[in-house]
């Protein structure tokens, strides 16, 4: 298995999405099932409504934008709406501590 080096800074981009699911529950269980399986996806109630809020956690633009489009094309997804993103910028610091915050943004993806 590989593994990635230590980084010493790190930056988190965090999107909240609003997901609309097909009435098809068999076309649901699969989209919940394939959601659950990204570990930066962080999943709230499934909605009445078939509504989904979402919560994406990941390092830069590019990968927001990449799961962002991979949510949108799956069988079962009707919408996806985009409801906040949020780039948050952490101040270099030693491998193993915890980073505090020095600035956040709102940004459009």
């Amino acid at each position: 298995m590989r593994t990635q080096p230590p980084r010493k800074s790190r930056c988190m981009w965090i999107s909240s999405f609003v997901i609309a699911l097909s009435d098809d529950s068999r076309k649901s269980e699969q989209v919940l099932a394939a959601l659950r399986s990204i570990p930066c996806l962080h999943l709230g109630e499934l909605q009445a409504s078939s509504r989904l809020p979402v919560v994406l956690e990941v390092e830069d633009s590019q990968e927001s934008r990449y799961w962002y489009d991979w949510i949108e094309h799956l069988p079962g997804v009707l919408k996806v709406d985009m409801a906040f993103a949020t780039f948050d910028a952490a101040e270099e610091v030693p491998e193993g501590s915890v980073p505090s915050r020095t600035s956040a943004e709102s940004v459009d993806v």
